[in-house]
């Protein structure tokens, strides 16, 4: 039987789809993370984000500190916090 709880530096490629008016796949296989979208007149995944990055954290706007960013306290920058760029 194969173990399947092996260290994260074992991993060959990781991804999740998102699921709303647009199907956004992101995929890493470990050099850059890249964003498609499902275009629905092809029936195919379009890259629309390549080298997707976590944006520099600034001194004054911290993640997560009560009043920081923009928008008080939850980051400013989205729902989960980042931006795809």
């Amino acid at each position: 039987m194969v173990n399947v709880c092996q260290p994260g530096s074992r991993l060959k490629c990781a991804g999740y789809v998102l699921y709303s008016t647009a199907t956004v796949l992101v995929l890493t296989i470990g050099n850059g993370v890249f964003g498609f979208t499902l275009d629905p007149l092809v029936g195919e995944f379009v890259l629309t984000h390549p080298n997707v990055r976590i944006p520099e954290v600034r001194a004054e706007g911290r993640r997560g500190e009560q009043g920081g960013g923009e928008g008080g306290g939850a980051g400013g920058t989205g729902a989960a916090g980042g931006a795809m760029e």
